[in-house]
């Protein structure tokens, strides 16, 4: 019922409807200067993170209906774009056209920029020799939410590798997690949820993002016309970014490392540790590289032992097709069982690593543990031996 039968007056006739209408077109007001222009094309539209087109579609739907929870947690392996979809829907909220991130309003550009007075990113201190959210930053945010929103609907904070939230700077945000500020949403992102603490977990609802599916991350890699898309989605095991990482020089870096890495378990007894002194020690301007090198080193180690899981399966190798002769010499020397305990190395490895154990003992173990269970096939990569010196 319109408003004005609720008041008790009639609604009008189809003909008197007709008869005002004719009334106003003669007036003019139906066409000539009064016309309605025909509407401009539409703003573009930011299209999505790839995958999980289920979750975020059901985030949408909460997030318009005004009932999704204050604190969520992205959960999902590192590369997947879990960051991006909390920029996206940040977007979404705050723009000022309806229904998708149009890319062009002035919120939407923000954003964009990471220039939205209202949309907090919240991550590791570069300046800190280990990457830590510290209590400082948090108390720091803290007080930026204290202040009123400038501009969005709702603000939005966004706390990547939350991780990496000391239990000091945990502790000091638990209370604004529990009972955020009126028209602020938190949205913690971790690939690593069990590091978080318990309290901080249980304030949030966990959202779960899975792998982009391998067919189409590839055609997504093959329509930014990428060399080698079929071989970087397999690597990048349905993590687009970490595609990304690989296409822009990753790829090249990974092989080197790899090909480093088998050449030292190939040379001579006394030279096993020179990778694992490089690998374990460097300058404070070389820290990043360096744990980046010891993940790739760990990374070639755990693909390698995927292809000669293959390899004994007869099924085509997935990582390490250009080194087919080495694996099927591994292969050869690892059963299930050697490859079980390498396996395990390899977990033990990564666990000190993360633990801050010394990367030279690290590696000094994982090479003389990889050399015994390979015995005489070790030599079988020889060829990609470092140089001596």
């Amino acid at each position: 019922m319109s408003g004005a039968a609720a008041w008790g007056e009639a609604s009008p006739s189809v003909d008197e409807s007709a008869d005002c209408e004719a009334a106003f077109d003669e007036a003019g007001l139906f066409g000539g200067r009064y016309a309605v222009e025909e509407p401009g094309p539409l703003p573009p539209v930011v299209p999505p993170p790839l995958g999980n087109g289920a979750a975020r579609e059901r985030l949408c739907q909460q997030l318009d209906a005004d009932r999704l929870h204050p604190c969520l947690l992205f959960v999902g392996p590192q590369g997947l774009g879990k960051r991006q979809l909390a920029r996206w829907l940040a977007m979404r909220r705050n723009c000022d056209e309806p229904g998708a991130p149009c890319g062009a309003c002035w919120s939407c550009r923000q954003i964009q920029a990471g220039q939205h007075p209202d949309i907090i990113e919240l991550e590791p201190d570069p300046e800190k020799a280990v990457p830590i959210i510290s209590v400082a930053q948090a108390r720091a945010l803290s007080a930026q939410l204290s202040l009123h929103r400038a501009h969005a609907r709702t603000r939005f904070v966004i706390i990547d590798e939350a991780d990496r939230l000391t239990v000091e700077a945990a502790n000091a945000l638990l209370l604004t997690l529990e009972e955020p500020p009126d028209g602020t949403m938190f949205i913690l992102v971790s690939a690593r949820p069990a590091a978080l603490l318990s309290t901080v977990r249980s304030r949030c609802l966990r959202v779960r993002l899975g792998p982009v599916p391998n067919g189409e991350l590839e055609a997504w890699l093959a329509s930014r016309e990428l060399p080698e898309a079929a071989w970087l989605a397999v690597m990048a095991e349905g993590c687009p970014g970490r595609a990304l990482s690989l296409a822009q020089g990753g790829a090249e870096r990974w092989r080197e490392v790899r090909d480093l890495f088998i050449g030292e378990v190939a040379t001579e007894i006394w030279r096993f540790f020179a990778l694992a002194e490089r690998l374990g020690k460097a300058e404070k301007a070389d820290k990043a590289r360096l744990a980046g090198d010891q993940a790739l080193a760990l990374d070639a180690l755990e693909r390698l032992l995927q292809d000669v899981l293959a390899h004994h399966a007869g099924r085509p190798l997935r990582y390490n097709a250009d080194r087919a002769a080495l694996v099927a010499a591994w292969a050869g020397a690892l059963h299930a069982e050697g490859v079980a305990a390498l396996a395990n190395e390899l977990d033990k490895s990564r666990q000190m690593l993360a633990e801050h154990v010394n990367g030279r003992l690290v590696f000094d173990a994982l090479i003389v543990r990889i050399a015994a269970e390979l015995g005489p096939a070790r030599r079988a990569g020889a060829p990609f031996a470092a140089p001596a010196g």
